[in-house]
C-alpha cells in the first residue's frame, strides 16, 4: 500500500504543476501572438486541471480503500463543479 500511496503523493502535485505551466504557456503564447483562442484554451486548461486532479484523487483513494479521503475528494470535486457551473450561469446572464 505504501508504494501506491507514495505514487499518488508524487503524481498529484506534479500534475497540478504541469497543468499550470502548460496553461500559462498557452496564455502567454496567445497574448504574444494576439490570438485570443489560444489564450482561451490556456484558461480552460487552468480551470480543468484541478477538476481532473480531484477526480483522479477520488478514484485513486477509492482503489486504495481510503474511503474517507475518497469521500473528501469527491465532495470537494462536487463543490468545485457547482461553483464553476454557477459562475458560468452568472456570466451567461451578464452577457459574458
Amino acid at each position: 500500500m505504501t508504494v501506491r500511496t507514495d505514487f499518488l503523493g508524487r503524481w498529484l502535485p506534479a500534475a497540478i504543476q504541469l497543468g499550470t505551466l502548460v496553461s500559462a504557456a498557452l496564455m502567454l503564447l496567445g497574448v504574444v501572438l494576439g490570438l485570443a483562442m489560444i489564450a482561451w484554451y490556456g484558461l480552460l486548461l487552468l480551470t480543468l486541471t484541478p477538476v481532473l486532479q480531484l477526480g483522479v484523487a477520488a478514484v485513486g483513494f477509492g482503489r486504495l480503500h481510503e474511503s474517507r479521503y475518497s469521500l473528501i475528494a469527491a465532495v470537494v470535486l462536487t463543490l468545485l463543479l457547482a461553483a464553476l457551473a454557477a459562475g458560468a450561469l452568472v456570466a451567461r446572464e451578464l452577457g459574458g
